[in-house]
């Protein structure tokens, strides 16, 4: 039998068919293959969503009650290194004085917090943010009986509640200042890493709470101030 030019390059035209389409498959798949796995796993990154979310706030027009919104809603929100725009005045009757401390001497270590004057702000829970470890809880009102039974933690005894029910003017030292991570169990020193610490008062400092709650995190007073101890570069080796 007599096979022709034409029709013998047909024959091998139709064979080679298959093996093209499966070649082409497979590279399809291994180019696709990439984009899959990372669109499996959701992208998590918080600490970019802070850095993204303060530098949208840190905007010409941005006001200082903003900033301290966008930066307390991350760090209530479980973020840890939330940067801050220096130069933030304090806002609703709040203020860090002086706005730098260096920490070499016991008087360059004392400063004094001014919560507002109105008691009903103060009546609010009073954070801290510190540059490296997120939030910490300086202290949480309380109705005056609570304390009577005996299980109440108070993280700084400096700045306590049962104090700031009458005063709102404290004259500190970085040395007397503890505070209570979220959920947590043992106060630890608030001046530790050097950088801007960020002092609110706050709606809550739970999440999960906050959110159950249809509500978000509300600044009603804030101040900031520069721990930047120059003996050993570090708060903790001044106590």
């Amino acid at each position: 039998m007599t096979i022709s030019t034409s029709s013998f390059a047909s024959v091998l035209l139709v064979a080679a068919m298959p093996v093209a389409l499966l070649l082409a498959g497979g590279c399809d798949r291994a180019s696709s293959a990439p984009n899959e796995a990372a669109g499996a796993e959701p992208q998590r990154q918080p600490q970019a969503q802070a850095n993204a979310a303060v530098d949208a706030a840190a905007s010409s027009s941005a006001s200082p009650a903003a900033l301290y919104a966008a930066d307390l809603a991350q760090a209530v929100a479980g973020a840890k290194k939330v940067p801050f725009p220096a130069g933030v005045t304090g806002i609703g009757g709040m203020d860090c004085s002086p706005a730098a401390l260096v920490g070499t001497t016991p008087a360059t270590r004392a400063f004094t917090l001014t919560l507002p004057a109105d008691a009903s702000a103060r009546r609010h829970v009073l954070a801290a943010v510190t540059p490296e470890r997120g939030l910490l809880e300086i202290y949480s009102p309380y109705e005056a009986d609570a304390a009577e039974a005996g299980d109440l933690l108070i993280p700084s005894q400096a700045i306590s509640w049962a104090k700031a029910r009458t005063q709102n003017r404290f004259a500190v030292s970085t040395d007397d200042l503890d505070g209570l991570r979220p959920g947590g169990a043992r106060p630890e020193a608030l001046f530790l890493e050097p950088g801007r610490y960020r002092f609110a008062l706050i709606n809550g400092m739970d999440a999960a709470l906050l959110k159950t709650n249809g509500t978000v995190v509300k600044v009603i007073a804030a101040c900031s101030v520069d721990w930047a101890p120059q003996d050993a570069g570090s708060g903790e080796a001044s106590r």
